[in-house]
């Protein structure tokens, strides 16, 4: 005996509802979703998918230059090379059912300082106030960086820069001042520089400046009644 038409137009219309349904709800993915990559290297970008309709088809849009390509089932990967751009964004995509979606990928270039110079100091004289400044050239991305000026083990300013603006390298100036005693005479400045990249950090330092410091300082606070007259010693230096 024959199906009734209606049941039979319910079936195919349950079961097309289903299958979109299914095709309606897979989801794409992107590993690593976010990567920093040494200027002009390279890195792998791997897209996937949970889309259960054969022949599903993904593949990945960028500016970047790619070679190698790997793919399975639900997955396709690209090796991105030569890498040169300071900031780019690859998205991910995947047709599934005639249904596409995409996900964006962050892709940094960083390159570490090429120099960490301290400017040249001056004799000192006690009491006195002096700039100390470090020149961190040509560091990118300027928003990872790190900048520290020490007195021997001594922390005398520690600077960040995220709210720095651009991507690519860029020259930064730190500058602090410092007022020496007598107990800075002979003692180094320094300039560290840690450069946070995710995990993996890029450290490096200038070549020490050795204070030298001259003027007066007294023994202790001279008074009227001291006996013998207060005295003072004259730090010269070398």
């Amino acid at each position: 005996m024959a199906q009734p038409v209606p049941v039979l137009l319910w079936a195919w219309g349950t079961l097309t509802a289903l299958a979109g349904a299914a095709q309606g709800s897979f989801e794409v993915s992107v590993s690593p979703e976010a990567a920093m990559v040494e200027h002009g290297g390279s890195v792998w970008i791997n897209c996937s998918t949970t889309c259960q309709v054969p022949g599903a088809s993904g593949g990945l849009e960028t500016s970047l230059i790619k070679t190698d390509r790997k793919n399975g089932s639900s997955w396709v990967a690209f090796r991105l090379v030569n890498i040169k751009e300071w900031a780019s964004s690859p998205q991910c995509y995947f047709t599934c059912g005639g249904t596409i979606k995409l996900v964006t990928a962050n892709i940094s270039a960083y390159r570490a300082p090429e120099r960490v110079v301290l400017e040249p100091l001056p004799e000192m004289e006690l009491g006195q106030a002096y700039n100390v400044t470090c020149w961190v050239l040509n560091v990118a991305p300027v928003t990872h960086l790190t900048v520290t000026l020490r007195r021997g083990g001594e922390t005398l300013h520690t600077e960040t820069f995220q709210n720095h603006t651009g991507t690519g390298p860029d020259d930064i100036t730190v500058i602090t001042e410092i007022t020496p005693q007598r107990s800075d005479h002979g003692q180094e400045i320094t300039c560290h520089t840690a450069l946070d990249l995710h995990g993996s950090h890029f450290k490096n330092s200038s070549s020490a400046v050795e204070l030298k410091v001259y003027g007066e300082f007294p023994h202790a606070p001279c008074a009227i009644h001291t006996v013998p007259p207060c005295t003072r010693d004259t730090l010269h230096a070398p």
